[in-house]
Order: structure tokens, then sequence, then C-alpha cells
């Protein structure tokens, strides 16, 4: 004969069931709040850390999965983190995501060309624009300029940086690009890509023609092309011209800008508020559904860094949690926006995850460089969250006013002290936000803004100055500071002033 268990002994059994799995689940909890923090270290998946991963992949798998049923355990968890209110994240993202699912992703702006990561190979095309004709509107001859370097042809690198010569998008079309080395002599420029100029054993003409301009293309900083073994003393002498990040390159290319808003200007339109928002500044609260404080997406080499940006964090996160993505980190999301890996700010999760969930994003630079600024500045910018900067340049001329933090400024306590205090305040929060009135940030997902090309080669002083860059090795390196001092009774900035 066999026993059935009556429907009392089966309550009973469930209750015991879930006391059990309570009691273990609140051990494990305070043991990965207390234990272990002498021998694990900021950077690297801790125990809690481990436990945050779990509760982020939650999250995550309702933003993808709209359809998916958020249970009692899973909203517990999530009630664990800090700066978390349980279900109110999740559906503020579930919502958001569906909006965007619901128009097909078509949030691009409506009155811009497609952007560099939506086209195909244009300088393997024979339609593109820039092959079509060779003089401008006015008859006028176009420059042409010799990409002299092959390592594009496998990469399919050249057809974004130069996107926005390629489909006349510059405010002056005045320029034609080619590849055929067999056009040397019949081009105005040549353009050398310093870091695949040293790939391809720097083989370059012989001699160069005294009316020719030989560029030197470069957009990372001197140590990332050190680290590859760049032979700067090698390219004295070489080059009349540079092109770079820097303010005193013949060439200047950036990775954004900020515009202020005139009484004509379109601005950009997206479906989602999230992102390009200028919508309601003075009565919105930026802060509203926020439950998370800091974020950063780091994927260095060996998470290490010229600028030393790793152990600023790590002495941050004494003072306050701060959430680490990448391969430096225990978050996970997506893969790292780089212009190998093509992303769109307003069609990418992780940059609504961080918008919508953050109230503080880190953009630290790798080197300390003057002038370095990249996209981790523009492409946060354009979200509703504060990005907070450390590096070599002054913000003040590249962010719109009182719309960045800059973290050199503080020691880490101090810069934890300093959030805490506007979390705590949304009214000295929403002063972040209000540079939004009358400016607006252009970005272009990673890709170099490139015009000043053009611009630069058709200036008539370019065809009579002679210059040649003798000294190109004392040029280049002498342009960054000393890293991260990683002494926190001082803030960064002060202590390169008394180094000086």
């Amino acid at each position: 004969m066999t026993w059935v268990p009556g429907n009392k002994f089966v309550k009973v059994r469930k209750v015991l069931i879930v006391i059990v799995f309570t009691v273990a689940i609140n051990i494990c909890f305070l043991k990965l709040q207390h234990g272990g923090t002498e021998e694990s270290t900021p950077l690297r998946p801790s125990a809690s850390q481990l436990h945050q991963d779990e509760v982020q992949a939650i999250i995550m798998k309702s933003l993808y999965e709209p359809d998916v049923q958020i249970t009692e355990v899973d909203q517990r968890e999530v009630e664990h983190l800090p700066y978390s209110n349980g279900n109110r994240d999740i559906d503020l993202l579930r919502n958001e995501y569906q909006t965007l699912s619901q128009s097909g992703g078509d949030n691009i702006k409506t009155h811009n060309p497609p952007s560099p990561n939506d086209i195909e190979h244009p300088l393997a095309q024979e339609n593109t624009p820039h092959k079509a004709r060779s003089t401008d509107g006015q008859g006028k001859k176009l420059k042409k300029i010799l990409v002299w370097n092959d390592y594009w042809k496998s990469k399919a690198l050249w057809h974004k940086i130069f996107y926005e010569i390629i489909y006349d998008k510059c405010p002056h079309s005045s320029c034609i690009l080619t590849t055929e080395k067999s056009q040397l002599q019949s081009s105005d420029a040549v353009l050398y890509h310093i870091l695949d100029l040293h790939k391809e054993k720097y083989r370059v003409p012989e001699y160069r023609n005294p009316n020719q301009i030989w560029i030197a293309m470069s957009f990372e900083p001197p140590y990332i092309l050190t680290y590859a073994g760049v032979d700067f003393p090698r390219l004295n002498g070489v080059f009349n011209r540079t092109m770079s990040y820097r303010q005193d390159s013949d060439i200047v290319v950036r990775h954004g800008r900020f515009t202020r808003i005139e009484e004509r200007t379109k601005l950009p339109t997206f479906l989602g508020n999230w992102v390009g928002s200028h919508d309601d500044i003075e009565h919105r609260n930026y802060a509203n559904g926020k439950r998370r404080l800091v974020a950063w997406f780091a994927s260095s080499r060996g998470c290490k860094s010229q600028s030393n940006r790793e152990t600023y964090v790590q002495q941050l996160q004494q003072y306050i949690p701060v959430d680490i993505y990448g391969s430096c980190g225990p978050f996970k999301c997506g893969i790292q926006k780089t212009i190998r890996n093509p992303y769109k700010v307003e069609h990418d999760d992780c940059y609504l995850l961080v918008s919508l969930a953050y109230k503080f994003i880190l953009a630290f630079e790798n080197s300390i460089c003057e002038d370095y600024v990249t996209e981790k500045l523009y492409n946060n910018l354009k979200l509703n969250v504060v990005p907070v900067v450390l590096g070599g340049s002054n913000y003040s001329y590249y962010a719109p006013p009182n719309s960045v933090i800059d973290a050199s400024q503080f020691t880490p306590k101090q810069l934890a002290d300093y959030l805490q205090l506007l979390d705590s305040d949304d009214e000295l929060y929403n002063e972040y936000f209000k540079w939004k009135r009358d400016f607006y940030v252009e970005a272009n997902d990673g890709i170099p803004l490139i015009c000043d090309l053009c611009d630069k080669l058709n200036q008539p002083q370019w065809e009579t100055e002679e210059k040649v860059y003798t000294h190109f090795d004392t040029w280049v390196e002498g342009s960054c500071y000393p890293s991260y001092h990683g002494n926190e009774s001082i803030p960064y900035a002060t202590a390169l002033k008394v180094r000086k």
C-alpha cells in the first residue's frame, strides 16, 4: 500500500523549504557583505560583486525578454542592492525597451545622414560621391588625398574614419580620397596612419616632393603607440604636417563637440527621452527612478593604464559602490565599444541601462595627455547621466558649462562625499543638466570628426608655408602628464602643480 502525504503535511514541508532557503540566502548575503574583504581587490570580482552580477543578470534578462516574470525571490535579490527599489528599476527598463522595440528600433536622427556605422565599405565602391567628381560646385579643383597605408583593406576602418569626406558631409566638401599609390605624384597630400606605418615596417616613398604635404595621423596617445612598439625617432624629419586630437596639431580631430542652441537650430530627434533629450528641462527631475550611483565601463589591456585610473577607482570603491562593467569588472553588458565594433548610442541597451538606472558614469581616460578627450565623454553627455571625468584636458573647453565633474580636483574620499551629497539632493543633482537649455552635444558613435582635414588643405598659406617636424619624437612624447599618483591625501590636480 502506497502512502500519500496529506495536504497539511505538504503545506508544512513547503513552509520549511521556504524558511531554510531564506535563512541560507541571508547567511550567504551576510558573509558576502562582511567576509573576505582583505583578500579581494576592488577591480576583481569579489563575492559581493558576483552577487550583484547575478542580480544585474536578472535586470538585463527582463530588459531583453519583456515577457519574463520576475519572481519574488528575484525581487528580493534586487532589493538587496544599494540604490535599488526592486521591480521599480526593472519596470522602468522594461517599459523603455518595449517602446524602442515597438518602434522597430528606428530612432535615428530624422534630419541627419546615416551614421558611418550604418554603411558598407565606400572606399571599395565605384559609385561613391568622392569618386564621381574632381571639382567642387564652383569649378575649383578638389584636393586629392592619398591614403597610404594598406591596413584599411583588411580591417575596414578607413571608410568609417573618412566618412564625412567620402559622403560630402563636411561644411566645405573640397577633397577627394584615393588609395592608389600610383597616384602619388598627382596627390596634394599623403596621409600616414602612424600605428599602421609601424606595422607596415615604415615603408614610405624615398623622397618627398617639396610641394606635397605629408601628414602624420594618430588618434591615440603616445603611451598606446609606445606600447605597440612605434619607433618615433625613426620618423624625425619625415612629415611636414600633423593630424591628431591635440589642439597644437596642424589638423585637429575630435570625437565630439557641443554647440549653442540658436533660434534656428534644428535639434536631433529621438523616440526615447533617455538620449539626446532637451524636453522640459526646467521641471524635469533627472534623479527620478535612479537607484544606482556610479557605473564604469572598462576593458583596457590587463586593466592597466598610463593614467592609473584603476587605482583611483579602487580607492573610490572604499567609500561608495562602483559597478564595473567589462573585462575589468564583474558586470557584463554587450561588447566593448570601439571603432571595430559598430554601435549607435541611441540603439544600445547598455547606454539605455546607464541613462535610466545610474546617476553618474566614470569617463576616465587611459592616458593623462593634453587635449586627449575621447567618445567616453561625448557619448555619455547625450544620456541623462553626469560624467565624472579624469584626464589631462581643460574640460571647460570640451564640455558644456557645469556638465561634468572633474575627479582630478578631488581626492577619492572627497569625490565620494560630493557624489553622495548630490545623490541626497535632487535640486543640486539637476543643476548638472541645466546646460541642456542652451547647448546640445554632437557625437559620432566613436567615429572621429575629421572635416578639419579638408578645411586646412584648402588654406592658401599651406601651399607656401615651409615646415618639417625635424624632432617628431619630441613633439609626440612631450604632451602627457605623470599618471595618477595614488596619494589619497591630495587631489591629483594639486599634486601636478607641486611637481611642476
